[in-house]
């Protein structure tokens, strides 16, 4: 049985001549697969539809809504993001009372800014 070495290794790879189609063909797919990943994973959109921010969500507005008769107003937005999103991503700040706008929670390198409206009674903005 042949022992494994760096050095055979590193001859083996040094002969493989990657400027033929079918390897250029393959480096892409790579390429193209690990590029979608890294898109995916730290993408905002794919990151907040999870199942568990989802589920997350549900409590803590049915949560509030059993204990409290008023609408869920500025301040309250904070601490409920706060309650989802803590249990899944490490939070790097938190808005108490001032703070930048547009800067309410920052968590994977994003600032998250809580909106407040109200609807008239048309249901318009």
């Amino acid at each position: 049985m042949s022992k494994f070495s760096l050095c055979t290794l590193q001859n083996s790879i040094c002969e493989i001549q990657y400027d033929i189609p079918e390897y250029i063909n393959k480096i892409i797919i790579c390429q193209s697969i690990a590029r979608k990943y890294i898109c995916y994973k730290n993408n905002i959109y794919y990151c907040l539809k999870t199942q568990q921010i989802t589920e997350n969500f549900i409590n803590e507005i049915s949560g509030f809504h059993l204990i409290n008769d008023v609408p869920i107003t500025e301040s309250t937005w904070e601490y409920i993001n706060i309650n989802i999103i803590k249990s899944i991503y490490k939070l790097t700040y938190i808005a108490n009372g001032r703070h930048l706008s547009g800067k309410d929670l920052t968590f994977n390198n994003w600032n998250i800014s809580n909106k407040t409206c109200k609807l008239k009674n048309n249901n318009n903005i």
